[in-house]
Formats: structure tokens, sequence, C-alpha cells
């Protein structure tokens, strides 16, 4: 006991002594302050490493064999490409796009698919990401009951009795999304015998800064008269022009036999899947080269499936956005 006390003692005063030799340089080179602290270098001899590796203990590498070369287990090789691609990239960027999803569609009467438009809210792609609802054919008057829809801000262009003559039909409707554009203006809603017009000027919460505003003209055609109701639709598009010459406009609806190509040359027409049967009778028109493309979807309501009707609803893509076009 006593041996293991004087050795106790003996390490406490050592540690003392180099303790208070470290404090004392610490004090003399306080006041040197060019003064270069350097380490003592320790240096080995190369016999002395020899003499390392000789005493080193040998490491036993049978079970490396064991490790499985190449790609790991149980991982999925994912496709190459996946993340690439514009429709991917703007699927990321949720409502900020520079043209808006649109979802058209030849309802014939809105009332009775309320249902089945929440429904593929929810659980359709197409429909959930959609910044425009446009439906021709509500058959909607001023004494329907209210139609709004979560999320999104309605405006309605019911068929008038008076200045059409028609009793029953008709009528346009448009939603538009909230999370994508509060400020919206109509421009104009219009509604005679042989056509019906929609026109509203939005201004999104994210736009790209060639654009100050998008406007968006639906019509509804029935005829006879096709070449008063393209003259009307070309006037629509003309004095949008006006108020912006670089923004993007859209005509899209229900044309029946109206054609519109004669009158608004330059425009091109993004439809290409027939939607009645095999005629394109609902098409689109815009004043942006390739900015939509169309891809057939299945329609709105059971009706057209009992009555063997080719109803085709249509998917446009590209110019950054994506439509889909019910009939």
């Amino acid at each position: 006991m006593e041996m293991d006390y004087l050795r106790a003692v003996g390490i406490l005063f050592i540690l003392y002594a180099v303790i208070r030799e470290n404090f004392a340089q610490a004090g003399n080179n306080e006041g040197s302050k060019h003064q270069i602290r350097t380490s003592p270098v320790i240096t080995y001899s190369r016999d002395f490493l020899l003499a390392l590796r000789s005493e080193a203990v040998p490491v036993d590498l049978s079970h490396v064999s064991a490790i499985p070369h190449g790609k790991a287990q149980g991982r999925k090789r994912k496709k190459r490409g996946s993340r690439g691609g514009v429709r991917n990239r703007l699927r990321r960027r949720g409502n900020r796009h520079p043209l808006p999803i649109i979802t058209l569609s030849n309802v014939r009467s809105l009332n009775n698919k309320l249902d089945e438009i929440t429904t593929r809210l929810r659980f359709d792609e197409d429909f959930r990401r959609s910044n425009l609802l446009c439906f021709t054919e509500t058959w909607l008057h001023k004494d329907s009951t209210c139609i709004d829809m979560e999320r999104f801000t309605v405006i309605r262009a019911d068929r008038d009795k008076v200045s059409s003559k028609k009793s029953i039909g008709g009528g346009l409707c448009m939603f538009i999304d909230s999370a994508w554009a509060s400020q919206f203006k109509v421009l104009k809603r219009v509604c005679t015998r042989d056509y019906e017009l929609l026109s509203v000027s939005i201004r999104p919460f994210y736009l790209p800064r060639e654009f100050g505003q998008i406007t968006i003209i639906l019509v509804y055609v029935p005829g006879p008269n096709n070449k008063e109701a393209a003259e009307m639709i070309t006037e629509s598009f003309n004095a949008a022009l006006s108020r912006s010459v670089d923004q993007p406009v859209f005509i899209l609806g229900d044309f029946n036999t109206c054609q519109l190509s004669p009158h608004l040359p330059t425009l091109q027409q993004y439809v290409t899947t027939p939607t009645r049967s095999t005629r394109i009778l609902d098409q689109c028109f815009g004043n942006i080269p390739d900015a939509y493309k169309a891809v057939s979807r299945p329609p709105l309501g059971a009706a057209a499936f009992l009555r063997g009707e080719i109803d085709a609803s249509l998917l446009f893509c590209g110019g950054g956005a994506y439509t889909v076009c019910h009939d």
C-alpha cells in the first residue's frame, strides 16, 4: 500500500511540473506576436521501420470471396432517363406552368356530371392537375342551382332564351383553379342563335416574363350561320391582341361545322384526334406554335358508351402544360 501511495504522489508531482512549465512558456511567448511555434520533429530510421513490418500481425482475407461483386443485391435498377424529360420536370413545378393545364368537355348537361367531375378531381391525375375546366353545352340557366366546386372559381355564360330564341341546351362554363390564379376579368359574354362565346383574361400567380396575361376564348357554335360566328371569334381574338400583342390567346370549344382557319390562318389547331365518331368537332386554336399535343382520354358520363359513340377526351402536352379535352 505504501508503495502504491508513493507511486501516485510521484505521478502527480510530475504532472504538476509539466503543467507549470507549459504555463511558463505560454507567458514568455505572449509578448512576441511574430514568434512561430514549432513542434518537435519525430524521425524514424530505416531499420526501425523494417522491424515494424516484420512484426505486423497478418490479416485473414479468406472471407473476402464471400462479398458479392457488381450491383448490390435487392436494389431495383432505375430506368435510364427516368428523371429527364420536359414532362417530368414540369410535373415537379406544381402550379408554376408556363401555360395552363386545361380540361375541355362537351358535357351535355353539367348538373348530372358534377359528382363524376368531383371524383375525377380527387383520383384522376389529369383532372387533379388541371388549372382550367372548360365545359360546353352545360344546359344551365339563371335558375340553376349552385355548381361551385372546392378549389375552383366558376364563371358561367348561360344560354339566354330571348337572344338565342331557344329554350334548352347551350351554355358555357369555366372553372379557374384558385391555386393557379385569382385575378381574372370577363371580357365578353355573347349569346345568339348561331353561337355562344365567353372571353376571359387571366393573370396567374406565375407567368413567364414574356407574357403579361393569358386570354381564353370558350365557344359553342351550333350553327347554321357559321360565317357570322367565325367573324365574332376573330373580332374577340384581335381585341385580345390589341390589349397585349405578345400574350397567349387560345380559342377552344365545340365548333361543329364552323371553319375558323380561313379567318385566322396564322393560328395552329392542336387537336388531331377525332372527338365525335370520326370527326374533330372539339378544337383548340392558339398563337403559340406547338404549344399542345392531343392524346385520347375517356369521356365524361356513361351515356356516350351506351350510345356506342366515340366521345374521346384529349390530353394536350407541350409548351409547359398538359391539357385534357373531354367530349
